[in-house]
């Protein structure tokens, strides 16, 4: 076992959990990859993952390759409609939405004048229709990326995705960097930084430039603003077709819940999501708020679509307990962190806490004090070098009292390069447990048996290999596809 007294988890052993490590021997300390894994990998395609998140850390040490980015034309939907490209851009040369009419026909939309013709917003049907008519480019700004410095999350989800040791030739190797993987170490990522706001034209935008970039899975791994009808608002908090006002107004009354161009917006994102989901798998994140359905835009998953939610597990396999829409039912499990709860539902707490000593549950339906299915393992992840990230460290992390080094390793040491700068953070929620899913995904359209999927058939393969609620697992995988 991987958790044997004295020994702990394996630094990766999410990928423990699905089946990509195991053991060797009766070691629990030395693991290798599993010939599960290995035979994914070795038929794997370097294809690309869409994700719809907040952007991704360019430099970081174990999201580069030689001649072949991980990191794929990235691009902004926050400064610009139209999107933002920036100075280190690693595809500069690369032109952006060059292909969206022939994209939108691969997903059935064989009109797009027609499908767009609706009272969007102005910004964003302006930006739709300059794509379509080839009038209208990316902004590009001479400046870093704000990716830099904003986007923890989506460098945590980039990592678990597709992370890998950092590059032999180097120019500025980190004395710290890990032999980290992701699931699917040969993908390429797309990051795709959307804005956490009311509106809905980013996401909108993300998924446009998404299949205009020929992503093969697509991964938001985020929430949204589940916007009701106006006149449904209105009707319950209006009087006489106008916002209620005074102490009995909706507290959140404001011009954006009855706005409906954006409301239009709104419609045009969902049925774009379905229509995209049917032919390109789409994973979306199950919400970490511990409700019992799931968080939008994850409630848009039915049986008759072809939507991906995922929910979170924790190290021993129990239903993490922020892990929402148990009963909706997500479409599969998968490793992540858990959350302290004692509950109706949980009795999740730590046995090492000086609260847990303390705890007295026997009174409690047969509970005794001793029973726990917490875990207090997190996911590692890639994370922003530097004071931004989940984890920030300072040059203080660097011990320069070793006199045996010279002056110059010390100074080169200190290099804005070569620091430490929190490289690794612990991660979880459901963000976690749905980009590992991405990343199976990824695997199995790489593979020849999947590559021919499209998102319906891929929705099927993984409930039918996810029974009972149990995690996602790559030998259960493989046993699928071997013929009877």
């Amino acid at each position: 076992m991987m958790d044997e007294p004295g020994y702990g988890q394996h630094f990766l052993w999410h990928l423990a959990r699905i089946g990509a490590l195991q053991p060797v021997g009766t070691a629990p300390e030395t693991w290798q990859p599993s010939p599960a894994w290995v035979a994914l990998l070795d038929h794997a395609k370097p294809l690309r993952i869409a994700l719809i998140d907040n952007g991704a850390a360019l430099d970081h040490p174990n999201l580069q390759e030689p001649g072949r980015p991980c990191l794929h034309q990235p691009i902004e939907f926050a400064a610009h409609v139209q999107g933002t490209l920036y100075a280190d851009d690693p595809d500069a040369a690369v032109p952006r939405f060059d292909r969206l009419p022939a994209a939108l026909a691969h997903i059935g939309i064989d009109d797009p004048a027609a499908f767009f013709d609706r009272p969007l917003t102005p910004q964003l049907g302006d930006a739709i229709h300059g794509y379509l008519a080839g009038t209208l480019s990316p902004a590009r700004i001479d400046l870093p990326s704000p990716s830099a410095r904003f986007a923890a999350h989506g460098t945590c989800c980039a990592g678990l995705l597709a992370g890998r040791p950092e590059p032999e030739g180097a120019t500025h190797r980190s004395p710290v960097t890990l032999p980290y993987y992701g699931v699917n170490p040969v993908a390429q990522v797309i990051p795709i930084a959307t804005v956490y706001s009311p509106a809905y034209w980013p996401l909108v935008m993300g998924l446009l430039y998404a299949i205009d970039r020929g992503a093969d899975v697509i991964l938001m791994p985020r929430a949204a603003e589940d916007m009701i009808a106006p006149a449904d608002y209105l009707a319950v908090w209006g009087e006489d077709g106008k916002p209620k006002l005074g102490e009995d107004a909706d507290p959140r009354g404001n011009g954006n819940l009855t706005d409906a161009a954006r409301y239009a917006d709104k419609l045009l994102f969902e049925e774009l999501l379905l229509k995209i989901a049917a032919h390109v798998p789409v994973i979306l994140a199950a919400g970490n708020s511990g409700q019992s359905r799931l968080e939008y835009p994850a409630s848009l998953a039915a049986p008759d679509n072809a939507l991906i939610t995922v929910g979170a597990v924790n190290s021993l396999g129990r239903i993490a307990s922020y892990s929402s829409g148990q009963a909706d039912g997500p479409t599969v499990l998968a490793p992540s962190d858990d959350r302290e709860e004692i509950s109706n539902a949980y009795f999740r707490h730590s046995d090492t806490s000086w609260r847990a000593r303390r705890l007295d549950l026997s009174a409690v339906e047969g509970r005794t004090d001793a029973e726990s299915d917490y875990s207090p393992y997190g996911v590692l992840a890639t994370d922003i070098p530097g004071p931004y990230g989940y984890d920030a460290s300072t040059t203080s992390d660097l011990d320069l009292t070793e006199d045996r080094l010279p002056a110059s390793v010390i100074a080169d040491r200190m290099g804005q390069e070569s620091l430490p700068r929190g490289l690794y953070t612990l991660f979880g929620g459901t963000s976690a447990a749905s980009t590992i899913v991405a990343g199976i995904v990824s695997l199995i359209k790489a593979s020849p048996a999947g590559k021919d999927l499209d998102g319906h058939a891929m929705k099927q393969k993984l409930l039918a290999i996810s029974q009972d609620n149990a995690p996602l697992a790559l030998d259960a995988l493989q046993a699928a596809d071997e013929p009877d």
